[in-house]
């Protein structure tokens, strides 16, 4: 994934929430800043931008034109200064644990914008590793041995919730899939609160893997 932003002046039809939007082969995020200011974000796949045919602005603002309803938020907005952007973002480390080191947040895997609360993930990650390195520091033993218990804590906090990210993912990948998704979720408002508890990391992430849930989720 290569993420691309810039700010806007003169965005229309914002509240106080972020959004974020849909399209083919891109998402898009709105963000109000201070000074009237927006924040507009543009995530596509890494290959699409290195195979763009014009410049990096020509494809922003015609990734940002492709999902509707943010082209129409944009109608009549000005952006203010260029664009920055960043990637491949989409990354994991292979190891987490060695001798002498152990990596936390973005430095240990990548958290995909959509599903986001990497935040989270890094601050939650420090929780773990601290009480192993201490005690790998105090015992004078920093091998990936000594330090392999953070690892296995990793494992068993953050594998159920990058499941679900998975899967949101792949109704990312597919508008229609997504449109009838975020649809069953407005319309039962128990698969919502699940599945936002879940991504928020309020609750266990393992209830938006249960049969039971997806089946209610994806039937007719």
């Amino acid at each position: 994934k290569t993420g691309l932003i810039a700010h806007y002046r003169g965005v229309s039809g914002l509240e106080r929430f972020g959004e974020m939007h849909v399209g083919q082969g891109a998402y898009g995020g709105l963000a109000i800043l201070e000074d009237g200011l927006t924040n507009v974000a543009v995530v596509a796949n890494a290959r699409d931008v290195e195979a763009r045919p014009g410049s990096i602005n020509a494809f922003f603002e015609a990734s940002l034109q492709s999902i509707p309803e943010i082209a129409r938020k944009l109608d009549g907005a000005i952006r203010v200064g260029g664009i920055r952007g960043v990637g491949s973002m989409a990354h994991r480390a292979r190891r987490t644990t060695g001798d002498g080191f152990l990596l936390i947040g973005d430095a240990a895997s990548f958290l995909d914008p959509f599903t986001g609360e990497g935040i989270y993930e890094a601050l939650k990650g420090a929780q773990l590793a601290a009480p192993v390195a201490s005690a790998a520091l105090r015992a004078g033993d920093t091998s990936a041995a000594a330090l392999d218990r953070y690892r296995m804590a990793r494992r068993r906090t953050f594998t159920a919730k990058r499941q679900v990210c998975w899967i949101v993912q792949g109704f990312i990948g597919s508008p229609p899939l997504m449109n009838y998704v975020t649809d069953r979720l407005a319309r039962r408002e128990d698969l919502g609160l699940t599945l936002s508890g879940v991504l928020g990391n309020f609750r266990p992430a393992t209830e938006a893997l249960s049969p039971a849930f997806l089946v209610k989720l994806l039937r007719p």
